[in-house]
């Protein structure tokens, strides 16, 4: 398993100092999928903003879309 992934527990925030968190790893969960490898299956809660115009939901002007690949940083992560 890759160190970063080892690195991913719950309760790893990301803040806005001072204030709340904009990102929050919930859960973390690892399925052994081969001899080999594992699945992590991430749950984050995101303070995204939602966009009354276009009905979307956007974390750091990119849109939130279920299906949709993003990347994250979480401190040294």
């Amino acid at each position: 398993m890759h160190l970063f992934v080892e690195k991913l527990r719950p309760g790893l925030k990301e803040t806005n100092k001072p204030g709340p968190s904009e990102l929050e790893v919930l859960d973390v969960y690892r399925y052994k999928s081969s001899n080999v490898y594992q699945d992590v299956y991430v749950t984050l809660k995101i303070d995204g903003a939602y966009n009354k115009r276009t009905g979307q939901y956007s974390y750091k002007g990119t849109p939130l879309l279920v299906g949709s690949y993003h990347n994250f940083r979480l401190k040294d992560i």
